[in-house]
């Protein structure tokens, strides 16, 4: 499951008083509209009122088409068949609210760079495809036969998010280090972005013909009436390259982990920390495919008769799920405590709560599922183990170690490079700035409504607080 990121605020940036130019006179002041744009509709996503999506995807795609042509300009390069030349007066200077510091620290950023812009905004984009992956996953629960297709779009979303990361990343590493750098846009963070989605990109191919969750899921249900249904099985073949597929997530997942919680104090990015959550989830994510794993080699011993190493795999996923931390003796008994029995149920009832709500659900990586899956794996073959033939169950520590190595399901990885502005619109911004236009882009940068930027007032002595030019709006006639 998609981390949860937050979208970001940003302040207003009048480009027209950052960049000119002789060539194109209207591309400066034709940013900064699309820039406006993209800045309502992400105010108006965190006010909570209703705002799409898809609407901020348009806009941020917008705005760096756009962004692109300014950085393109400033090296004087040819854009869609015409050579367009852009001057830079100043260093651009904004703000940005950042998705991913300790909310500890200081969350407003301070960026002086047109790299640095371009940056986030990327990183929003990115952040929008999870989004929209969770809100694709979530309509499973309870909708059975949309499972290929709400799979396969978030699948496609996480992949997109990889290759925004991977492209963000290696424009990182090119450009070196920079005043501007923060925790959200540094090399460090970015590698461990892509690595993360790329590893929900492989999960989610492994779901897609994996029925066991989905029958945990049914069996909780009251009001269910499929478990009459016999659920498609796994082909043997298949069960073994999933788990191949699991432990390469698991890699992933571990090497975003450890970027995130390591990398980052190695980059002089001030007192900002990746936020805590985020760190877990990579961790939990890891660990909850490396369990996934140890299932799916269970499920293919088990389909060769041999039921004791298959509960032994079983076990494996447990002691994986734990860190290592889990009771052995416990684990090697399949005896738990009251407390241990009870304290699990509560967190499956509220983690049941979170997906029926739509709020932070998926925060443990998936762990809390696969427990479920493990649990009801195991009482069934127990029972068949005990009942049928009695055979000694080996140690999990002894099948850990046979785990085969990762193997990647998506070969072909997309790559991304931002939309072009086609030439219609190039030859469009030929033409001057209307003055409309203009005094459009100063209302904006002096307009007060964003919290974001600091700005002092011009009030005269004796005026009522709200007047600026030290006339008071109350008139009484």
């Amino acid at each position: 499951m998609p981390f949860p990121f937050e979208l970001p605020t940003t302040s207003s940036v009048p480009l027209q008083q950052y960049f000119d130019s002789p060539t194109h006179p209207s591309l400066p002041v034709q940013a900064s509209s699309h820039g406006s744009i993209l800045r309502a509709a992400l105010s108006s996503w965190r006010s909570g009122r209703k705002t799409k999506l898809e609407d901020i995807e348009r806009a941020a795609e917008d705005y760096i088409s756009y962004l692109s042509a300014l950085e393109k300009g400033v090296s004087r390069q040819v854009i869609s068949g015409e050579e367009v030349d852009v001057l830079l007066v100043k260093e651009v200077r904004s703000r940005w609210s950042s998705m991913i510091a300790d909310s500890r620290t200081e969350r407003k950023v301070r960026i002086g760079s047109l790299d640095a812009e371009i940056a986030f905004v990327l990183v929003t984009l990115a952040a929008i495809d999870c989004l929209v992956a969770r809100v694709e996953l979530h309509r499973l629960h309870g909708e059975q036969q949309e499972k290929d297709g709400v799979t396969a779009t978030a699948t496609k979303r996480c992949l997109s998010a990889h290759a925004i990361y991977d492209y963000l990343a290696a424009r990182a590493k090119s450009s070196g280090p920079s005043p501007s750098m923060t925790v959200d846009i540094a090399p460090q963070t970015l590698t461990a972005l892509s690595e993360l989605s790329l590893a929900e990109a492989n999960l989610l191919a492994v779901s897609k013909d994996d029925p066991y969750p989905m029958l945990v899921a049914q069996g909780r249900d009251r009001t269910d009436k499929e478990w009459m249904i016999k659920a498609p099985e796994i082909p043997r073949v298949r069960a073994h390259l999933y788990a191949r597929v699991c432990v390469a997530a698991s890699d992933h997942a571990s090497r975003a982990a450890n970027l995130l919680d390591k990398g980052i104090q190695d980059v002089d990015i001030g007192s900002s920390k990746v936020d805590p959550d985020l760190i877990k989830y990579a961790r939990d994510t890891g660990r909850a495919s490396r369990a996934r794993a140890c299932r799916m080699l269970g499920i293919d011993a088990e389909r060769e008769g041999d039921v004791p190493i298959a509960i032994a795999w079983l076990r494996a996923g447990k002691l994986e799920l734990s860190g290592g931390k889990a009771n052995t003796k416990d684990l090697e008994s399949g005896k738990t405590s009251t407390f241990t029995k009870f304290k699990k149920e509560w967190k499956d009832r509220r983690e049941d709560k979170k997906s029926e709500k739509d709020g932070d659900w998926g925060l443990d990586g998936g762990k809390a599922e696969e427990g479920r899956v493990l649990d009801m794996l195991e009482a069934k073959w127990m029972k068949l183990n005990n009942t049928v033939n009695t055979q000694p169950i080996p140690l999990a520590s002894t099948v850990v170690s046979k785990l085969p190595s990762g193997r990647e399901f998506h070969t072909n990885l997309p790559t991304y490079n931002p939309r072009v502005l086609d030439a219609q619109v190039i030859a469009g911004l030929r033409a001057p700035p209307s003055p409309q236009s203009q005094a459009r882009g100063r209302d904006e940068d002096t307009d007060s409504s964003d919290d974001d930027v600091d700005r002092t007032s011009t009030s005269m002595v004796g005026a009522f607080p709200e007047d600026r030019n030290g006339i008071s709006s109350r008139a009484y006639y």
